[in-house]
């Protein structure tokens, strides 16, 4: 039995909504971590660096004339890897990368939505905004930054995010048709 059209493009902008669902919870995480790093960084930095003269006058007391030039040290040290590290311009790439995703998942739901009220919907003029969508979704695929912070982990973490949050399920399997019921 041939499958109808109409599943097929509903087929297809489910996982390219579910692709798109992922890719914006990546960037979310990773502008998490980054923003965390670089507001600590920062903050540390900006510390150490006012209570330069405070702290003068503390290394001559007995316990803090070793402990301040080490605090001093290691945050040197974190201020050195933030910048060796680029966390700045990384955090601005994922910025922009969550900001691309979110604006194509939202067009993708108000497509699915635009699907199911109109059942009977014109296949011709929603397999080219499909083929739209999916060659959006290709080019900020290959723009994504390349990230030794995106680990497994938090990939793996972000896949059963995005399972319990849009499928309402972890089992990763969409509806089989654009008329079964579902969390979209």
């Amino acid at each position: 039995m041939a499958l109808d059209p109409r599943d097929e493009i509903w087929n297809a902008a489910y996982f390219t909504w579910y692709d798109s669902a992922f890719n914006l919870e990546v960037a979310t995480r990773m502008v998490d971590r980054l923003k965390t790093l670089d507001d600590v960084t920062k903050v540390l930095v900006a510390l150490t660096a006012s209570t330069v003269v405070a702290g003068w006058s503390l290394w001559s007391k007995p316990g803090i004339d070793i402990l301040w030039p080490i605090i001093a040290g290691l945050v040197a040290i974190l201020s050195i890897i933030h910048g060796s590290l680029g966390i700045s311009g990384r955090l601005k790439e994922w910025l922009e990368t969550k900001r691309d995703f979110s604006a194509l998942e939202v067009d993708l739901k108000s497509f699915r939505y635009k699907m199911r009220i109109d059942p009977d919907f014109d296949i011709k003029g929603f397999q080219e905004m499909l083929d739209s969508f999916r060659k959006k979704y290709g080019e900020l695929v290959s723009r994504i930054p390349s990230d030794f912070f995106a680990t497994k982990s938090l990939r793996a973490t972000c896949q059963e995010n995005v399972n319990a949050k849009l499928l309402g399920r972890t089992d990763g399997k969409p509806p089989e048709t654009r008329h079964e019921q579902g969390n979209y």
